[in-house]
């Protein structure tokens, strides 16, 4: 799908997509990701996105969100620019293992695990309802914050929280986040 006219080749698409996916794949432009347009549909960097539809059950009407593949963090990322696009390509990073919901009764402990196709760099978030994600720190109850595997020791207060994690590959240059896991404590 391209923006602003730009045609998006499909060899520069991130190859972990499958055929279906890369048809609604596109790159956005840090130009692009300006635009109140695109932020509205939940782009708001540059870099490779995934737009697709939903219905609200409640009203009936549709509605596109588009989901952050790979966000850029090269200040000039331009349309037009290729060097983002082969960049983006040629690195095959994806979450090969994406944490799973998890169901607990206390006091046991849990933990949520990931694993990448590259070498990078983690950082567990959560977030409780409907409110943002927020970065997890090496504190409390929580120990591997920044590695593959997230340990919560003691689940008081955590029932219904959900947790993701965002991968960075080791150059810096591109990131990822995985699906959400929520805990469920009994």
């Amino acid at each position: 799908m391209p923006l602003f006219g730009n045609t998006d080749a499909v060899g520069s698409k991130p190859k972990y997509l499958s055929t279906a996916d890369k048809a609604k794949a596109f790159f956005v432009s840090s130009e692009e990701a300006k635009l109140a347009t695109n932020k509205a549909k939940g782009i708001t960097t540059a870099g490779w996105y995934l737009l697709n539809s939903k219905v609200d059950a409640s009203t009936g009407n549709k509605r596109e969100m588009a989901e952050c593949l790979v966000a850029m963090s090269v200040a000039n990322a331009v349309s037009g620019d290729a060097a983002d696009d082969t960049m983006v390509a040629d690195v095959e990073f994806a979450f090969t293992t994406q944490p799973a919901a998890a169901s607990v009764t206390a006091p046991a402990a849990t933990s949520f695990t990931v694993a990448l196709s590259a070498a990078g760099t983690y950082q567990w978030q959560s977030k409780t309802g409907s409110a943002a994600y927020v970065n997890l720190t090496n504190a409390g109850v929580f120990t591997g914050e920044t590695t593959a595997t997230l340990i919560i020791c003691d689940y008081s207060g955590l029932n219904g929280v959900t947790y993701r994690c965002v991968a960075t590959i080791a150059a810096g240059t591109a990131q990822i986040t995985s699906k959400g896991a929520k805990l469920t404590v009994a």
